[in-house]
């Protein structure tokens, strides 16, 4: 492996071991099974994730690399860093609009729809929420923001 593949390598486990620490289950893409079509950093559904750990960065040809790498679905980001500095992340304007304005969605509905509105209409889909999820008093015994995260996505455009 030469210097720089090894500097990236690197750059990868230090961005996985920062992601780690928010909760994810973040690894180097290809740490496994050589170049196979991965980010350089997974663990964090529908982000495809570039990593570049360098002194100076062309962040135009970053962003355009990770917009071809990624996968149908994914938002494609650049998360860089140079030494001494904390960790960034790069990504196209339209992405993080529409990121912004889910998680400004989410908020809404957490603080202001009702819990047993949203089990209401998520168990009249018939394939999502059940007996299985709640306690004998009928209670839901899921982690309610991913029902909301849910709703959102069937009931919004």
């Amino acid at each position: 492996m030469t210097n720089s593949r090894q500097k990236g390598a690197r750059g990868e486990r230090e961005l996985a071991a920062e992601l780690r620490k928010y909760g994810y289950d973040a690894r180097r893409g290809q740490q496994y099974c050589g170049a196979n079509g991965d980010a350089d950093v997974v663990g964090i559904p529908g982000i495809h994730i570039e990593c570049k750990r360098v002194e100076k960065l062309n962040i135009d040809g970053a962003v355009e690399q990770a917009v071809r790498d990624c996968k149908d679905g994914e938002i494609p980001t650049v998360f860089h860093r140079r030494n001494g500095k904390p960790w960034l992340v790069t990504m196209l304007l339209e992405d993080w609009v529409k990121m912004h304005q889910n998680a400004e969605a989410l908020s809404v509905l957490l603080n202001e729809t009702d819990v047993d509105y949203v089990c209401g209409y998520m168990i009249a889909c018939g394939d999502w929420c059940g007996d299985k999820a709640r306690n004998e008093i009928g209670d839901c015994i899921e982690d309610v923001t991913i029902c909301y995260v849910e709703y959102l996505r069937r009931t919004t455009k």
